[in-house]
């Protein structure tokens, strides 16, 4: 029943590197990315063999837990991780060298800890999943996400991927 529950194979492709793997979103799953540790179902993406049952989780969130920072004299969070839906998204360029994986529901909170906006997030993941790189286009600068997409262009990544990316990912006010 952990499929069911945790929305195992709630989105998948095929892909091929040397042979064929399965990639597999869970939303709703448990982590076991120990920067996750303590954090509510943030969601998972598996790398899974098409010939044996066995499947290994894609550790690409590199950040301890939810961020924080100082709001007055106290540390508070700034964003949620918390069912943040990691793996509702799963893609790969025509190589198969380059996937994205995103968290719609991922939060983070503006304007002096106030507004909690889902903003959503994204990795971007190469080299066998060594690589990473988060993207959340609703939180971060305007430059820093002209220059991604320049950079993912240049990676020679199909425009269909990035524009799919744009209408998964909620827009904050």
């Amino acid at each position: 029943l952990f499929w069911y529950f945790h929305y195992f194979h709630f989105s998948i492709f095929l892909l091929k590197i040397n042979f064929y793997r399965l990639v597999v979103g869970a939303p709703e799953s448990e982590s076991t990315n120990p920067n996750l540790r303590g954090i509510r179902r943030p969601g998972a993406v598996y790398v899974c063999s098409v010939n044996k049952p066995t499947c290994r989780e894609i550790h690409v969130d590199k950040k301890q837990g939810n961020e924080r920072r100082l709001n007055g004299s106290v540390l508070a969070p700034i964003e949620n991780k918390a069912h943040q839906f990691f793996g509702a998204t799963v893609k790969s360029n025509n190589k198969h060298d380059k996937i994205i994986m995103c968290a719609p529901k991922y939060k983070y909170f503006f304007s002096k800890f106030e507004v909690i906006e889902p903003v959503g997030s994204c990795f971007f993941a190469e080299n066998g999943f060594t690589d990473t790189q988060e993207f959340a286009p609703c939180r971060q600068e305007r430059e820093y996400f002209i220059s991604l997409i320049d950079y993912l262009s240049k990676q020679t990544l199909n425009l269909t991927m990035i524009i799919s990316i744009f209408s998964r990912t909620p827009r904050s006010a």
